[in-house]
């Protein structure tokens, strides 16, 4: 099988005794299908289960459906984690509105998080988008023609520390509200758990 010289360009020559005929596709798509088929399921029942309780469909319904339809498409992935992050943000809104008496470390990490969930798309965007100059650059450069290219790696590696720690801010959100909640520190405790398994 011959290669693309790109390709070659990149990773080196292919290494003696590799099969490049060989291919695991089937399972790659196997395990694809069957993770993005748990998570359609899981927001499936909660479609289910507020239409059984006549509960009312509330926007972090409505945005959770939206991050499952995007997560099926690499390209639009940061859409699709800012759909999810977003999601959960709205829930929060809802469960600890201005009637329970927000506390201002409260209000803080949620707009924090608020903040650093919509700006991460564009970020990814622009960055990906102008991270060569030319832009015909990025996929033209082992292939002798010239221009420049910023640094891919400490770019992706800073966007996933910012994307990381808002994953963290997110987690925070509600432990001021739960706090100030009338039970046992036991039974808070147990709250926080459950929440902290959404960092999983």
């Amino acid at each position: 099988m011959a290669l693309d010289p790109s390709i070659i360009a990149i990773f080196g020559e292919v290494p003696a005794g590799v099969d490049l005929g060989e291919h695991k596709v089937i399972g790659y798509n196997a395990s694809v299908c069957v993770v993005l088929g748990l998570a359609a399921i899981s927001v499936a029942l909660r479609f289910y289960v507020r239409s059984i309780k006549g509960a009312k469909i509330w926007h972090d319904d409505y945005v959770i459906l939206i991050s499952v339809i995007v997560f099926a498409e690499p390209f639009i992935y940061a859409a699709a984690v800012t759909s999810t992050k977003i999601s959960i943000l709205l829930l929060y809104r809802r469960l600890f509105d201005a009637k329970t008496g927000l506390s201002r470390l409260y209000t803080a990490l949620f707009w924090t998080a608020t903040f650093l969930t919509t700006i991460y798309p564009f970020v990814q965007w622009v960055g990906t988008a102008l991270s060569c100059s030319p832009v015909s650059y990025f996929w033209n450069q082992y292939l002798g023609a010239r221009g420049s290219c910023i640094n891919g790696g400490l770019f992706f590696f800073t966007s996933g520390i910012v994307n990381m720690l808002d994953d963290i801010v997110i987690l925070l959100v509600p432990v001021p509200r739960i706090w100030e909640l009338q039970m046992n520190k036991r039974t808070k405790f147990s709250i926080f758990g459950i929440m902290l398994l959404g960092g999983l």
